[in-house]
């Protein structure tokens, strides 16, 4: 096993434990809003344990996993085991406290972890989609600093979108495009567009909104010029879209929509082409399904309000949840295979 090999196993190793409690977490927190007598603490800071681990610890290890097996850089031993001890501070202080003073000091340890892999990528001289993520994973550390300022302000959640936004759109995505091996675009075009889009989401409104429509286009095209499998496709078709759609003013930037298109992203497109091991079609299918109705019924809260939505909701977000836990169960006890890039999206 060569030390690359090792180096995105662990890594692997960090996303999946952060995952299963995301992922339950998560369910937890859709059951609540549905009405299940559950105890809860403070329900904002459980949420914020629940985003925070979510990119912390699921996101950016499959993140550097995937550089490594493109041919980039990957956090060596010490340098992974300070970024999981980081973590998992971050995670027990926002879940005990939100942005309190152990929050924080675990969240600048992983800034530091974030700025250091960035440098690193930087320096490997990287080509097509990923020329640019270091400046993405730049951008978007830059703006911490703002989401803490404006943490509990009238502006924060606008803030904390676009803080978000300009992970998903200008390191996470050209990364997990560069995976299915999707005809890279002009990588300047597609930075300027994904920093103006995440901008618009929130924290700075105005015209360059229209961003989002390049965005949509350019990642619908990529997905379906790409190698990915036919799901995982469609699942980038279905975030492209609405991302279109709101760029050209054709729908509505509502807090619903938001918080639907960043759990589909995420559990569908970015999770799928990051994540190194898939199961079969008929998994793949079931699970997007339960991913689709999850996000429709928190979607059409905005629209149309009915009691059962948030029930319907709940129920496929548990679905969502179990499918991953027994997925991430099967990983463990499976015999290992050789690590593949080919085997990434297919």
């Amino acid at each position: 096993m060569t030390p690359g090999s090792v180096s995105r196993r662990r890594l692997t190793v960090v996303a999946g434990a952060s995952l299963a409690v995301t992922v339950i977490v998560g369910a937890w927190l859709r059951l609540v809003m549905a009405g299940a007598p559950l105890p809860l603490g403070d329900f904002g800071d459980i949420r914020h344990l629940h985003t925070h681990l979510g990119y912390y610890g699921v996101l950016f290890p499959l993140m550097w996993a995937a550089w490594s097996r493109l041919g980039g850089p990957a956090p060596g031993p010490r340098g992974l085991g300070l970024y999981a001890a980081a973590v998992a501070v971050s995670a027990v202080g926002f879940g005990l406290d939100g942005y309190g003073p152990v929050a924080i000091a675990g969240s600048t340890a992983v800034l530091v972890g974030w700025v250091v892999s960035a440098w690193a990528l930087w320096r490997s001289k990287p080509t097509g989609w990923l020329s640019t993520v270091p400046v993405g994973v730049l951008l978007g550390s830059a703006m911490v600093p703002w989401v803490a300022i404006s943490a509990g302000g009238p502006r924060a959640s606008e803030v904390a979108r676009s803080f978000l936004g300009m992970l998903l759109l200008c390191a996470l995505t050209p990364t997990a495009l560069a995976v299915i091996r999707a005809r890279p675009f002009p990588s300047l075009g597609w930075l300027l567009a994904g920093a103006a889009s995440a901008l618009s989401l929130g924290a700075i409104v105005g015209p360059h909104r229209v961003a989002l429509l390049v965005v949509g286009a350019l990642m619908g095209a990529a997905a379906l010029a790409s190698r990915a499998a036919l799901d995982l496709k469609v699942s980038w078709l279905a975030t492209a879209v609405p991302l279109a759609l709101v760029g050209a003013g054709a729908l509505p930037l509502t807090e619903q929509l938001a918080v639907a298109g960043v759990h589909f992203l995420v559990l569908g497109p970015l999770l799928g082409s990051l994540w190194p091991r898939r199961p079969g079609p008929a998994l793949r299918w079931s699970y997007l399904g339960l991913l689709s109705m999850m996000c429709a019924a928190i979607l059409l809260q905005d629209l149309a309000w009915d009691p059962r939505l948030p029930s319907l909701a709940a129920a496929a977000g548990t679905g969502v949840a179990l499918s991953w836990l027994v997925w991430l169960f099967w990983l463990v006890w499976r015999p290992a295979v050789p690590d593949n890039t080919a085997d990434l999206a297919f």
